[in-house]
């Protein structure tokens, strides 16, 4: 038996500050800022459980960081042959010959079948689980053929079936799903790869076992502090490293390779359009409330697209990501435009226009007085909230603010811990918010604005307008059609402005002596590939 792995790891920056050491015999020494929350992937809802569970346990498809005719690409993984019917509502997958756990059982039909039930099972909870599956049906014929009907033709049908791994149920259904939660799932774990966990101390340190051949193993170590992170890679300690500080890429890039991948995400700054009290009081979801709300009580500045609109145009964003980002991202022009494009879009982002966006407000009775806008003698003043915690976020908000100051207008800014900033952004108790979003490879983002299928969602912008058209975005069943819904759906983002958008998300790591392959769909995608430089 090889020796083990020696991490000697204390809890970041928590703690004691002491150096993470790895062994330098580990083939692989990986530095996360957080350990997996579970190692049962359908309770698991952090990204690190996510990039854990893909390293234990199979997909139907693999899921590349490439798009096909507007689509995320998928090879298949344990599928051998895809069958449709005629009518495009059905599919027949086929299992490869010979695939088998980590226990010697065989992959079969029964384990996928198994885990579809456990994906909607409302005891799991799955973080995941959509708010109306497309699937209709599924079962299992035989030991190698699974067959899934869908309730409507999308070109997505396969791609969220595909989502969640595959669970094997000789092993997990000996427990009911009630008493999920409460069990240790790291005991006797049956798993596929290309890994298995050989060690784990909680919070510490993980060490992963190669099941499949000419993979190498990899000795993670957890640290909460991304300067300590940084640090460590710097000295030699570890070989790699992601969620490093973007503000030290100049230093990164002087002694290390960095790798840079979009995680998805965009933040923005959400214009409430109703005023806080009104919306306390009545609190609607349904589409003619919102409108009836926003008609009759709407906010004294953002219930005026006029206002959004100059507020979007009164930033520099592109300036933003020149200082803050080193030109690594980008302004996405749409929501649907971070990361990925369905497909390319004409839209562009606006720059910045001090002198159109004081006219939008010369409209809206805004006028320059001294130093600010006023409107019937009151100061254009506004309270911007966020969640406090990141200097990086600070300081992009006291850059926007310098711009709106320039154009006469004041803004606030009120930095709020966790707990009352998501109970603010709940119940719409806020002038102007800042805000992360990660889309997902889908291009569905109802819940984030208003949506008649996802009431009760994020929903911070009550957004109603866009409801028909991302509606049909939903249940586009071609490419085309969904195409011809986002252009609908971007058109009314423009006019509306429910949201002024700042940046993609990104994620910066760091190599030293490898060349590991990270893209916005996993920090540690591939990673049964790498290896050290010879």
């Amino acid at each position: 038996m090889p020796r083990a792995l020696a991490i000697l790891l204390v809890l970041s920056a928590v703690a004691c500050n002491r150096p993470v050491v790895l062994d330098d015999q580990a083939p692989l020494r990986i530095g996360m800022r957080r350990a997996p929350d579970s190692f049962n992937p359908y309770l698991s809802v952090t990204p690190e459980g996510e990039m854990i569970a893909a390293r234990l346990f199979p997909t139907l498809f693999r899921e590349e960081p490439e798009l096909e005719d507007g689509l995320p690409k998928l090879t298949p993984e344990t599928v051998e042959i895809v069958a449709w019917s005629e009518d495009g509502l059905a599919v027949a997958l086929t299992l490869r010959d010979g695939l088998r756990w980590s226990d010697g059982a065989p992959l079969t039909a029964e384990d996928v079948v198994y885990t579809l039930e456990i994906r909607r099972d409302p005891q799991v909870g799955w973080i995941s689980s959509p708010d109306e599956s497309p699937v209709a049906s599924f079962e299992a014929r035989g030991a190698g053929e699974v067959f899934v009907r869908f309730r409507h033709r999308s070109p997505f049908n396969l791609i969220q079936l595909n989502e969640g791994v595959i669970l094997p149920k000789r092993h997990f259904s000996q427990w009911p799903t009630a008493e999920w939660k409460t069990r240790d799932w790291l005991e006797g774990l049956v798993v596929f790869g290309p890994y298995r966990v050989a060690e784990y101390a909680a919070g510490e340190r993980l060490r992963l076992a190669p099941l499949q051949n000419g993979a190498p193993a990899a000795a993670l170590a957890f640290v909460r502090d991304r300067e300590a992170l940084f640090q460590l890679l710097a000295a030699g300690e570890l070989d790699y490293a992601f969620g490093l500080p973007v503000e030290r890429l100049d230093e990164i890039q002087s002694k290390l390779r960095p790798v840079v991948f979009n995680d998805l995400s965009f933040s923005f700054i959400a214009w409430n359009p109703v005023r806080a009290d009104a919306f306390a009081d009545a609190a609607p979801a349904a589409r003619e409330g919102l409108e009836t709300l926003k008609r009759d009580s709407a906010h004294a500045l953002f219930g005026d697209p006029r206002v959004r609109r100059a507020m979007t145009l009164a930033m520099d964003r592109a300036g933003y990501i020149r200082r803050f980002w080193r030109d690594l991202t980008e302004v996405p022009s749409t929501p649907w435009r971070a990361g990925l494009d369905y497909p390319p879009g004409e839209l562009k982002p606006r720059v910045q226009d001090l002198d159109a966006a004081g006219r939008l407000l010369d409209q809206a009775g805004w006028k320059r007085d001294g130093e600010w806008r006023r409107k019937d003698g009151q100061p254009f003043r506004f309270t911007l909230i966020c969640n406090a915690g990141s200097d990086f976020r600070e300081r992009y908000l006291l850059a926007v603010r310098a711009d709106l100051k320039r154009l006469g207008v004041d803004m606030r800014i009120e930095m709020q811990e966790a707990g009352r900033f998501m109970g603010n952004m709940a119940g719409r108790q806020f002038d102007a918010l800042f805000g992360v979003f990660r889309a997902g490879t889908r291009p569905d983002l109802s819940m984030l604005f208003h949506g008649d299928a996802a009431l009760g969602g994020y929903n911070i912008a009550s957004w109603t307008r866009a409801d028909d058209a991302l509606a049909r975005v939903r249940a586009a069943d071609s490419v085309e059609a969904l195409q011809t819904a986002l252009a609908e759906a971007e058109r009314l983002f423009y006019e509306d402005q429910p949201m002024t958008l700042l940046y993609q998300g990104l994620s910066l790591g760091a190599a030293a002596g490898l060349d590991p392959s990270a893209n916005y769909l996993d920090p540690l995608f591939d990673i049964e590939r790498w290896r050290r430089a010879q």
